[in-house]
């Protein structure tokens, strides 16, 4: 497969979405491609994941600590599913190691300068910016992706992300 610079596929593979229902994500880019997206949602996942390590290895506790432990097995999951669904899909494959956005990278690195009294609403208003981004994609993807799979993917995952943005609003 060939390679091409991560700014020209983000360009020539995304679309601005002007309005989502929820009002979410308004002038995001959202991936219109099978490859974009699933590259996405890997990165997504990736956040998810080391977000709420991190909150668990801070000591955080509570329903902040609680919500990070639904995050690891919810997006554990989520990347094996999205890794199950790219094989079924031609021309799409993931990296073992997907790149999080410098915005993703960003938000990371000041998780985890926060000392522990910080983290927690560092962290919730992280994840409800991340989820809402999440379920704009992925309701954007299951309605006009190009990929049959990846759009049936797309659709069961937003209910969870749906359950995961209502959470995580209730966050102290």
């Amino acid at each position: 497969m060939p390679s091409t610079t991560a700014a020209d596929e983000q360009a020539a593979a995304t679309s601005t979405v002007v309005e989502e229902a929820s009002g979410a994500a308004r002038g995001d880019a959202v991936p219109l491609t099978g490859q974009a997206f699933a590259d996405a949602m890997s990165a997504s996942d990736r956040f998810e994941l080391e977000s709420a390590r991190t909150v668990q290895s801070a000591g955080v506790a509570g329903t902040t600590r609680s919500f990070a432990q639904m995050m690891i097995r919810d997006h554990q999951k989520s990347s094996d599913e999205l890794r199950r669904t790219t094989s079924e899909v031609d021309k799409v494959r993931l990296d073992e190691t997907p790149a999080m956005t410098a915005d993703q990278q960003a938000q990371l690195a000041a998780l985890k300068a926060a000392n522990t009294q910080q983290m927690p609403a560092i962290y919730a208003r992280q994840q409800v910016a991340a989820h809402e981004k999440a379920l704009a994609m992925l309701q954007t993807y299951a309605q006009s992706g190009d990929a049959k799979p990846l759009m049936d993917f797309a659709g069961k995952t937003a209910q969870v992300v749906s359950h995961h943005l209502e959470e995580a609003r209730r966050l102290p």
